[in-house]
């Protein structure tokens, strides 16, 4: 497929609309550059609610391959009264007016087509900003094997009959957008104050915050692969993701993305994750250095062991322990095949408490992770609650 530009493409937006229009094309091949419409449809979405709907066959002026009938069920006896593309782009233009686009795979085919024939036809290309929701799925539901519209709609339980009709496709993908929208989770946010800006202090790291977290990064670092930071990320126990998933914790960017993202410069990757209501933004530099002092704790984390198996348990940790600092101890569970969790959840398994206690706890109780875990445990969770040498083997590890 050629290349071709297109500079007054629209720009991908992601906010929970009420009012777009949804539109899918059905068409003679794969490449952009070189196939036929041979049905065009779009639904404008008002409330949330579908108002309206424009659809059509067209006539490619040549014969349908075989492998498009069979896929969309559209032959060339159906489409010879049909009226040309000539015919219709206006009308379909008109319909869908200003509005934010909604589609599968809209980026990359639908609106690229549109474009050129707006462009050759009209003499004016088509800007329109737009939601992929094959991006959006791939950001949601990271854990799908693929984003096709047929493999997110079972998963979602959303109707596939007559999919690859540009209709129906256009509902599968209303219904899609809608019910991602909850997972989006984006909130107002002053990109100024830089509030998700997260910096690595020069002390002692007293947790590692990455462990278990949904890592992505974005730009060149210097002298490093994708192998290497991917690597990195491994080492110290988070969790990394070789796309560009909204639903991550934290953004690791390159020095010079950094900069861009300090001074303010557009770029649409670190400008479409600024509304993101979770995601932290570290620079490079820090998470460096930040991951040295990790890999260091947990080399030195070898020689813990504990009195049972803690493979597949869920764990949260509290109070100062004798054998060693809580990071260390977090990052062998870790090893071990077990979960721990910064706070205590129903489903917990375990609640270790520290052996040395912790200034922290309020005269006369043993914390609030402790009096959570009686409450739960009252309405009925089984959360067990366990202290330091009833379950680490003890061995005198010095601190860093």
């Amino acid at each position: 497929m050629t290349n071709k530009k297109r500079p007054l493409k629209g720009r991908s937006v992601n906010k929970k609309l009420e009012n777009y229009t949804v539109i899918d094309l059905e068409t003679t091949g794969i490449y952009v550059t070189d196939l036929e419409v041979i049905e065009i449809a779009a639904l404008r979405v008002r409330g949330g609610k579908v108002c309206d709907k424009f659809q059509t066959l067209v006539n490619p002026k040549k014969n349908i391959p075989n492998k498009i009938i069979e896929k969309t069920g559209i032959t060339d006896e159906m489409v010879a009264g049909s009226p040309f593309i000539e015919d219709v782009l206006t009308g379909f233009l008109e319909f869908i007016g200003d509005d934010v686009l909604i589609g599968h795979n809209l980026c990359a085919f639908d609106l690229c087509i549109l474009y050129d024939l707006s462009e050759k036809i009209l003499n004016r290309p088509i800007s329109n900003n737009y939601i992929d929701t094959y991006h959006l799925s791939r950001r949601c539901l990271p854990e799908l094997q693929n984003h096709r519209l047929e493999t997110v709609s079972v998963h979602l339980g959303i109707d596939i009959t007559d999919h690859h009709r540009a209709e129906a496709d256009c509902h599968m993908a209303n219904k899609l957008y809608e019910t991602l929208k909850p997972l989006m989770e984006f909130k107002s946010y002053n990109r100024k104050s830089k509030d998700n800006i997260l910096k690595v202090k020069d002390e002692s790291v007293e947790n590692n915050f990455f462990l278990n977290k949904l890592c992505i990064s974005y730009g060149s670092f210097k002298g490093m692969s994708t192998e290497q930071i991917k690597g990195i990320f491994c080492d110290i126990g988070a969790r990394y993701a070789d796309y560009f998933c909204y639903s991550a914790d934290f953004l690791i960017l390159s020095d010079d993305m950094h900069k861009k993202y300090l001074q303010d410069d557009f770029d649409e990757m670190i400008d479409s994750v600024k509304n993101c209501k979770n995601i932290k933004i570290i620079s490079e530099y820090d998470f460096l250095r930040y991951a040295d002092v990790i890999k260091i704790i947990i080399n030195d984390s070898a020689d813990i062991d504990f009195i049972f198996d803690v493979t597949g348990k869920t764990f949260c940790l509290t109070g100062n322990f004798n054998c060693c600092d809580k990071i260390r101890l977090s990052n062998r569970l870790v090893e071990l095949g077990a979960t721990v969790k910064p706070g205590v959840i129903k489903g917990l398994n375990y609640l270790v408490m520290g052996d040395l206690g912790s200034d922290a706890y309020k005269e006369g109780t043993k914390g609030g992770k402790h009096e959570k875990a009686i409450k739960f445990n009252h309405d009925g969770a089984n959360i067990q609650i366990i202290g330091e040498s009833d379950f680490v083997k003890f061995k005198e590890l010095s601190l860093l």
